[in-house]
């Protein structure tokens, strides 16, 4: 795609012998078309090194918000049909937001439906999908929305994070981590960080010393409010304990005698965690088939198992 042998594409240009075996399709179903579409298509013709006069050769795009959502995924499969004859390599398909090409992302058997038309097209028109989606907006747990998130998490072949870091207030700072949380080939890469230059117009690997800054105010941090709003939306369900703590490790950038000190203080003192309901809940450790697991139960549960008695 690039036109421009300078841009560094964050890394990951580099990973490419040869763009011209790529052709790349931007899927939108959000941006109004006024404007914020046509931006974002003047954005990738810049970032590639065009002017915006330039017809992109291995490039093409299509928006699906005036296609109804029950109708959106039809579109797209009718219109890879007409870009298959137009290139010949393989296809990137950049699908912002996949959420948006159902009706209902909680629904499981559209969920499903739209994985599976995925992987029908992965094998018949030689594409693969870079599919965007947001994570829950209540909490701290790495979750994608919905069941459709759940389920693309588990079958995507990698999974990318990218979200900006917090202050010692939980604030959002100016640095932005892209952290791997699933990758099938080879051992999960290291996060990298990113940050805006207004320079380059877009993102750019951040400053070392800005890394640093930012990351070691946070190593001191792992208090016990992080800990508890971070626990409230990672465990919706019961999890183990060996899961749970790399989870917190990873997210804290800490040890495990940390996370050991700080779940015993929570369990100890029976600090109430809001779950992703806003439900105020206890953690309790229970043991199962000799493991021991972590799970959230509402505190309106206590109150009527002691009435009980």
């Amino acid at each position: 795609l690039s036109n421009d042998p300078s841009k560094q594409f964050l890394g990951f240009g580099k990973r490419l012998l040869d763009f011209n075996a790529y052709s790349v399709l931007y899927v939108d179903t959000e941006r109004n078309l006024k404007d914020q579409y046509l931006y974002a298509l003047q954005q990738i013709k810049y970032n590639a090194g065009y002017t915006l006069d330039n017809e992109l050769p291995n490039f093409d795009f299509i928006s699906l918000i005036d296609i109804p959502r029950d109708e959106r995924f039809a579109a797209l499969k009718e219109y890879l049909e007409y870009v298959r004859q137009k290139f010949n390599n393989h296809i990137f398909i950049v699908l912002d937001v996949i959420t948006d090409c159902i009706s209902n992302f909680n629904d499981p058997k559209e969920s499903l439906k739209l994985i599976d038309l995925l992987n029908v097209m992965i094998n018949r028109f030689n594409v693969s999908f870079l599919c965007i989606i947001h994570e829950n907006p209540t909490d701290n747990s790495n979750k994608a929305r919905g069941h459709l998130g759940t389920e693309i998490m588990n079958k995507a072949s990698c999974q990318m994070q990218i979200g900006f870091e917090k202050d010692k207030g939980n604030n959002d700072t100016d640095l932005i981590k892209v952290k791997y949380l699933k990758t099938r080939i080879g051992k999960r890469p290291e996060p990298f960080y990113l940050q805006y230059s207004e320079e380059h117009r877009g993102l750019v690997i951040a400053d070392p010393d800005f890394i640093s800054d930012v990351v070691n105010c946070k190593k001191h941090k792992a208090n016990l409010s992080d800990l508890m709003k971070y626990l409230g939306g990672v465990l919706t369900e019961p999890m183990e304990r060996q899961e749970l703590f790399n989870s917190l490790m990873i997210e804290f950038d800490c040890g495990v005698r940390t996370i050991e000190g700080r779940i015993k203080s929570i369990t100890d003192n029976s600090e109430m965690i809001l779950n992703q309901e806003a439900v105020e809940c206890r953690l309790i450790k229970e043991y199962q088939n000799r493991k021991s697991y972590y799970s959230l139960i509402p505190a309106s549960n206590e109150l009527l198992e002691q009435k009980s008695e």
